[in-house]
């Protein structure tokens, strides 16, 4: 019995220390590093976000005088060539308003709104478009987004060239040690959403129509970012 126990207890240590040993053992020689890269082209298009609201005491009223407005703004943007498939409607509302004309006196109103959404391919015609669209009743212009037509080619040559970027810096890093980077264990994208362009924050009230002029584009930029593990050799 003695010898059965003996036995049974060295085989378990025996098995503990190769699972030790196994956990122990060394993994590839690996170096980390993070790569980046960013272009920067000027836009060639503009996504255009508006809101369209009307306040009046009786609901059905305010939403017809709403449409009527909306419906003037979709034919003018069919006028300056804007597709109909690049306009889309976004949001629609109807709700009670409490409009404070005073500390002592109140109104009861109901207001209707709409937000719309288009894209424009000629950016020549942006200012103008801004300036009629207030001369329409447009009550908000909420923001401008200037936006490259290839973008999803320019974020894959950004993520290309990061993964460059993230091999020349591994090779600074191995060169003084004497040794050299091999193919990659590991990559990973660490590309986010704060990375690629914003839109631009564009309110226009009807009676500053006349800043609609000094809109430049400018530049947009378009960021990658990638963690890679090379092996070292």
């Amino acid at each position: 019995m003695k010898t059965l126990l003996i036995t049974a207890a060295t085989a378990a240590f025996a098995a503990f220390s190769t699972a030790s040993t196994a956990q122990q053992a060394p993994g590839p020689a690996l170096v980390t590093v993070g790569g980046e890269h960013i272009i920067k082209v000027a836009p060639d298009e503009a996504e255009v976000s508006f809101m369209v609201s009307s306040k009046l005491k009786e609901a059905p009223e305010v939403q017809k005088a709403n449409d009527a407005v909306v419906a003037k703004v979709l034919a003018y943007l069919a006028k300056q060539g804007i597709a109909k498939s690049d306009i889309r409607t976004t949001r629609v509302s109807l709700n009670p308003y409490t409009e404070y004309v005073s500390d002592k006196e109140r109104k009861q109103l109901y207001m209707a709104q709409q937000a719309v959404t288009f894209r424009l391919e000629d950016l020549d015609k942006l200012s103008g478009i801004l300036s009629g669209l207030v001369d329409l009743g447009v009550n908000n212009i909420e923001n401008v987004e200037f936006k490259a037509s290839n973008m999803k080619e320019l974020q894959a040559e950004a993520r290309a060239k990061a993964v460059v970027d993230a091999k020349a810096k591994a090779e600074t890093l191995a060169e003084p040690l004497g040794q050299k980077v091999g193919k990659a264990y590991q990559i990973t994208d660490q590309t986010s959403d704060n990375d690629q362009p914003r839109p631009m924050m564009y309110r226009m009230e009807a009676k500053a129509a006349d800043s609609a002029a000094s809109i430049a584009p400018g530049e947009i930029s378009i960021k990658a970012q990638v963690i890679v593990q090379f092996y070292l050799q």
